[in-house]
């Protein structure tokens, strides 16, 4: 029996998840820093195994990793170093918030957004992000980076503008201008 004025969704056992989640929400607190598979992720998987609702099967295994500090400092995937060391021909695209009119507008000019991707085939491999909103700013490269999906989606996306997250167009088109550059270059070295 459910207590006066609420209401269950599909079966009680959601609503049981909905409650063991905040309960360790309240137990665990909050964290200035966060890498994704946070104590109330894995209890959701759990619970939900439990009650048999297959809503939540497994903790990402691409988790965002932020730091709530002033400025923020997020990223997901890999970072230069990582690409470099396992081989993988890659660049970067980036986008400084002083250039972005939300930016200018917030008065949080500090800060950026990094691209990490494979110069073959222009995957994106990583995002990284500092200055304000940062945390929330590499969801969308996650996203990309789960769907296999190149720099392209970006300049094919339509951004409302002002936004933070037009930087994903900004940087993604350094990039693309960057491999243009280089791979022009290549063209003349070989003829």
């Amino acid at each position: 029996m459910l207590p006066a004025g609420i209401i269950a969704g599909p079966t009680e056992g959601m609503l049981k998840l909905v409650f063991a989640t905040d309960y360790l929400r309240l137990l665990g607190g909050q964290s200035l820093a966060d890498n994704g598979a946070e104590p109330v992720t894995i209890c959701r998987v759990v619970a939900s195994d439990a009650f048999g609702l297959g809503i939540k099967k497994h903790v990402n295994p691409l988790p965002v990793s932020a730091v709530y500090s002033v400025p923020q400092v997020a990223g997901v995937g890999l970072t230069e170093e990582q690409a470099r060391t396992a081989g993988v021909a890659y660049n970067v695209g980036r986008c400084r918030f002083a250039m972005l009119p939300a930016g200018i507008i917030a008065g949080h000019t500090e800060g950026m957004l990094k691209l990490v991707f494979a110069t073959d085939d222009l995957r994106l491999l990583g995002v990284h992000s500092l200055g304000d909103i940062a945390a929330e700013l590499v969801a969308l490269g996650q996203v990309v980076i789960h769907r296999g999906a190149n720099l392209e989606i970006f300049n094919d996306l339509t951004f409302a503008n002002p936004t933070y997250t037009m930087a994903y167009k900004d940087a993604a088109f350094d990039g693309l201008t960057r491999v243009a550059w280089w791979r022009g270059r290549q063209r003349q070295k070989a003829s």
